[in-house]
């Protein structure tokens, strides 16, 4: 009982939104490699870490290199808690944004875990390997000895990133730069509060303090967001399509747009749906019709591309890039006119969905695919299915 109660405490702990508020800011730098081995986590040296939701730290290992995106989760027993297992990721394997790796799994040397793959209990995947998706409860394969498909230019690409990690002095001062954009970006939020309550202080009385903060903080928000539109033409101007290497300038200014991004959510998060949304997609860089519904995450908005009366439900993912060995690849998407996009599915960069195409939740069209005309798509990764209309 004793021990079941300990495991209940950490559990809570972990998984608290605190704990997310806590870290969740430090992602990309060594503050949450340091917390994770803090925790009992064995971590390698240059690890690239988005936050990772793990409740038993000391079943994950990680080697040197490694990279992980975001909103991975890795699960050193199942939830009944009846198996348990190690979780190893190799030296320089890669585990991308929503990946799901069970207890037992080991991802071999420069194996890539594709977006929203599943390691099935106690897999083994092989090095060099590319897998995606969930096929009835495992991961498909894409392909093996992956470097040998590998364009000369993007090797070389790879090959300068290995040599900036290898550089303490480009690895340490790029953290310490990161550090301080989150030290300088996260408390905006908290500054429009002491503004709008200085403000309201100087009222005669009470009455007039509790009219007064919350109109004043609420007139307040579209400033923010209003810096945040500025902030992105000034710092990034245009999103481009092509390869950017980590620890680069590009890597830098689209760091701190991930973290400026965090800023504008309380606002962003009342006008979703409305045609606000619409709004601030064009206002940064997006091409969106007439009468669409947005619910979904964007980043690099130059590279969308949406037409008349799309539907973008809650969950979606829509941003327009993948990281693979510590390079950002940019791809534009295109959403044809009276498209769906429905919870949680994601269209990846480089995919098309043509007019009337409809994406099922939880599901996913992987890069340089096509949905045609009015075909419904389901599944990770997705593929057409039959319907009655």
């Amino acid at each position: 009982q004793w021990e079941a109660f300990r495991y209940w405490l950490h559990e809570r702990c972990v998984m608290s939104p605190e704990y997310d508020d806590t870290l969740g800011p430090w992602i990309g730098t060594e503050v949450l490699t340091v917390a994770y081995r803090m925790l009992g986590s064995k971590m390698g040296r240059r690890v690239q870490s988005d936050f990772v939701c793990v409740v038993e730290h000391d079943c994950m290992s990680v080697g040197d290199f490694v990279m992980f995106g975001s909103e991975v989760s890795v699960l050193g027993a199942t939830p009944d808690r009846s198996s348990r297992g190690p979780v190893r990721m190799c030296p320089m394997s890669n585990v991308l944004d929503h990946c799901c790796v069970l207890p037992g799994v080991t991802v071999g040397e420069k194996a890539v875990l594709g977006t929203a793959t599943v390691g099935a209990e106690g897999m083994y995947l092989p090095p060099d390997s590319v897998f995606t998706g969930n096929v009835r409860g495992k991961p498909m394969l894409l392909r093996l000895n992956a470097s040998d498909a590998t364009p000369a230019q993007e090797k070389d690409v790879e090959i300068a990133v290995l040599r900036y990690l290898d550089s303490p002095l480009r690895w340490h001062s790029f953290n310490a730069a990161l550090c301080a954009v989150v030290w300088l970006v996260q408390p905006i939020p908290y500054l429009l509060w002491v503004v709008a309550a200085l403000y309201a202080t100087m009222g005669s009385d009470w009455l007039d303090i509790l009219v007064t903060f919350p109109l004043v903080y609420l007139a307040l928000q579209p400033l923010d967001v209003l810096l945040h539109i500025v902030l992105k033409w000034v710092i990034i101007g245009r999103y481009k399509e092509g390869n950017f290497p980590f620890f680069g300038s590009y890597h830098f200014r689209w760091m701190v747009m991930m973290s400026l991004t965090g800023t504008t959510g309380h606002i962003m998060d009342l006008c979703v749906g409305t045609p606000f949304a619409a709004y601030f997609y064009r206002a940064m860089g997006a091409k969106v019709g007439q009468e669409c519904v947005l619910f979904g995450l964007g980043l690099e908005f130059d590279l969308l591309t949406m037409g008349d009366r799309v539907a973008v439900h809650d969950g979606v993912d829509t941003t327009n890039h993948t990281v693979e060995k510590m390079v950002i690849k940019n791809a534009p998407t295109y959403l044809g006119d009276y498209t769906s996009v429905c919870s949680h599915s994601m269209a990846m960069p480089g995919s098309v969905l043509c007019e009337g195409a409809v994406l099922l939740e939880h599901s996913q069209v992987l890069k340089g695919d096509t949905v045609p005309d009015g075909q419904v798509w389901a599944g990770m990764p997705a593929e057409a299915i039959p319907t009655t209309r």
